[in-house]
C-alpha cells in the first residue's frame, strides 16, 4: 500500500523536478504528481520551484564563467568521489588493510566544506552552496542572492497587475506568435497536476495547451468555443501575482475592445481567467455559486 510522501519526501520530488520537461509523467514522481493534484498548497510550491530554477538559469546565463572554473571544481570533486569510490570497495568485498596502499591524488586546494549533509547535496541549496565554495565569486553572489535574500530579508510582496496591464497581458495569451505557447492537445491527454478545469465551468473543453505567461508562471490554457461556435479559452495560471479580480463568483473585467469580454476569479495560489471575443456571455460559461 502506497503511504502519503512526507513533507521532506516532496521537497526533494520538487527540487528534482526540472522545469519545463515531462517529470511529472515518469512514474518516479507519481507520487508527487497526484499530491499536487489533490493538495493546492503543493502545487503551489511546485510552481514557485519551476520559477525559482528558471529565475536561477536565468541569472546563471548573465554570469560569465570564470577561466579555468571546470578545472578548479573537476580537480576538487574528483578526490571526494574517488575517495567514496574506494570507501565502498572496501567496505564491500576489499580487505581493509587494501585501503592502505591506495593513494589518492594530491591537491593543493581547499577541500570543500562538509557541513552539508549528502541529503543536503542533492538540493538546489546544496548544489549553490557548493558552487559558491568553489570559489566562483560570480557565481556565489547570484547563489545567496537568489537563496539567501528571500531567507534574510523575508518574503517580497507579491507583484500586483493593473487593469491595463492584465489587458495587453490577455493579448499576448491569446496570440501564439506573441509567446513560446505549445500546440493544442486533445482532452484525452494528461493535463498537468495543479491545473485542472475548475467545477465552476459548465463548458466541456475541447482541447487544452500549456505555456509560460512573459512573468515566467506556468500556464494552462482550455478551448472552451463550443458554444456558438465563438473563440473562448479559459486561462489557468499558476502565480502568486495579484490581478484585478475577486474570488468567486467571478469578477467582470472592464476596458476590453473589440467584443472581447474578460471575467475571472483568483485563489491564493491560482488564476482563473474566462477570455470570449464576440460571443455569449460569461453566464453561459461560468456557474455562479447559488445563494442561500
Amino acid at each position: 500500500m502506497n503511504s502519503h510522501p512526507t513533507v521532506n519526501e516532496l521537497r526533494e520530488a520538487i527540487d528534482a523536478c526540472r522545469p519545463d520537461s515531462a517529470d511529472l509523467a515518469l512514474p518516479e514522481f507519481a507520487r508527487l504528481a497526484e499530491a499536487a493534484e489533490r493538495d493546492p498548497e503543493v502545487a503551489a510550491e511546485l510552481a514557485r520551484g519551476q520559477r525559482f530554477d528558471g529565475r536561477l538559469a536565468e541569472a546563471l546565463d548573465d554570469v560569465p564563467v570564470p577561466k579555468g572554473l571546470a578545472e578548479r571544481l573537476l580537480a576538487r570533486l574528483a578526490p571526494e568521489y574517488l575517495k567514496a569510490s574506494v570507501q565502498s570497495a572496501v567496505d564491500s568485498s576489499q580487505p581493509a588493510a587494501s585501503a592502505a596502499a591506495v593513494s589518492l591524488p594530491p591537491t593543493t586546494e581547499a577541500p570543500l566544506s562538509t557541513e552539508a549533509t549528502p541529503k543536503d547535496r542533492s538540493t538546489r541549496r546544496g548544489v549553490l552552496w557548493r558552487l559558491a565554495a568553489a570559489g566562483s565569486a560570480a557565481l556565489a553572489v547570484v547563489a545567496i542572492t537568489l537563496v539567501a535574500g528571500p531567507l534574510a530579508w523575508g518574503p517580497t510582496a507579491p507583484r500586483v497587475v493593473s487593469q491595463q496591464d492584465l489587458l495587453v497581458e490577455v493579448d499576448g495569451w491569446m496570440d501564439p506568435s506573441a509567446n513560446d505557447n505549445l500546440a493544442w492537445r486533445q482532452m484525452t491527454a494528461k493535463v498537468p497536476a495543479g491545473f485542472s478545469r475548475p467545477t465552476s465551468v459548465v463548458v466541456p473543453p475541447r482541447q487544452w495547451r500549456s505555456f509560460k505567461t512573459r512573468a515566467g508562471d506556468a500556464a494552462v490554457a482550455y478551448d472552451l468555443s463550443a458554444v456558438s461556435g465563438s473563440p473562448a479559452t479559459l486561462f489557468v495560471v499558476a502565480t502568486e501575482a495579484r490581478y484585478p479580480v475577486g474570488p468567486l463568483p467571478y469578477t467582470t473585467v472592464p476596458g476590453a475592445t473589440g467584443g472581447r469580454q474578460i471575467a475571472g476569479w483568483q485563489t491564493s495560489t491560482h488564476l482563473y481567467l474566462l477570455v470570449i471575443d464576440q460571443g455569449p456571455p460569461a453566464d453561459q460559461y461560468l456557474r455562479r455559486p447559488s445563494v442561500g
